[in-house]
C-alpha cells in the first residue's frame, strides 16, 4: 500500500500528465481545423481562377469544360485525402482524451466523492469515435468538406456529361442532385466504416469501462 507521501507524487505526476494531454489535444485540435481551412482555400482559388479563365471570351466552349473536369478532379482529390487527415486527427484525439479519462478514474478510484463534481466521465471507454447517429458524421468542419466534395463532384460529373453531348438544363439540374446525394452517401459510409474500424481497435485498449450508475 503506497503512503501518502507517495500518493502525493504520484497525484502531481498525473496532474502534470492530464495537463500535458490537454495541450497536446489542443495542438492536434488547431492542426485539425488548420487543414480544412488549407482545403477551403484551395478551393476558392482554383474556383477563382477557372472562373477567370472560362470567363475569356477567347476560350473555346469545349477546351473550358476541360479546364472545370481538370479542376474538378484535382479538388475532388484533395477533399479525400483531407478527409483521411481529417479521420487520423479524430483518432490521435479521441485517444488523448481517454488517456485523460483514466487519470481521472484514478482520482476517483482515490476519492470517489469527487465523481459527482467531474465534467466528464471518469473511463477511457468514451468519447466514441464514430457518431453513429450524428448527420454530421464525425466532428466539426468536416461535414464542410464532405460537402464541398460532393459539389465537387457534381460539377465533375455534369462537366463530363457537357463534353460528351449537351444535355438540357432540367436534365443537369437532376443528374447533379443525384449525383451530390449518392456521393454525399458513399463518403458517410466509408467514414463511418473507417470510424468502426478504429472503434474497434480502441476497444481493445479499454481498461476502466463505464461504470453505470446502478453499480
Amino acid at each position: 500500500m503506497p503512503s501518502f507521501g507517495e500518493r502525493q507524487v504520484s497525484a502531481e505526476f498525473l496532474v502534470a500528465e492530464f495537463s500535458a494531454l490537454q495541450d497536446q489535444v489542443i495542438r492536434l485540435e488547431e492542426a485539425k481545423s488548420n487543414r480544412v481551412n488549407f482545403f477551403l482555400i484551395v478551393v476558392a482559388a482554383v474556383t477563382a481562377g477557372v472562373s477567370g479563365s472560362i470567363a475569356n471570351p477567347n476560350l473555346q466552349h469545349s477546351l473550358g469544360l476541360v479546364f472545370i473536369c481538370i479542376a474538378s478532379m484535382v479538388l475532388l482529390l484533395l477533399g479525400v485525402a483531407t478527409l483521411n487527415e481529417l479521420v487520423r486527427y479524430s483518432e490521435s484525439i479521441v485517444s488523448l482524451y481517454r488517456r485523460a479519462g483514466r487519470i481521472r478514474r484514478w482520482f476517483v478510484d482515490f476519492d470517489p466523492e469527487i465523481a459527482p463534481y467531474l465534467a466528464f466521465e471518469a473511463t477511457d471507454e468514451h468519447p466514441k469515435v464514430d457518431l453513429e447517429t450524428g448527420y454530421l458524421t464525425f466532428r466539426g468542419g468536416d461535414a464542410v468538406v464532405l460537402m464541398l466534395n460532393s459539389v465537387t463532384f457534381c460539377v465533375l460529373v455534369i462537366a463530363t456529361l457537357y463534353i460528351m453531348y449537351p444535355i438540357s438544363v432540367p436534365m443537369a439540374l437532376f443528374i447533379a442532385a443525384v449525383a451530390a446525394f449518392l456521393f454525399w452517401f458513399l463518403q458517410q459510409n466509408r467514414l463511418h466504416a473507417l470510424l468502426r474500424k478504429i472503434e474497434i481497435r480502441m476497444e481493445g485498449n479499454i481498461r476502466f469501462p463505464y461504470r453505470r450508475s446502478s453499480e
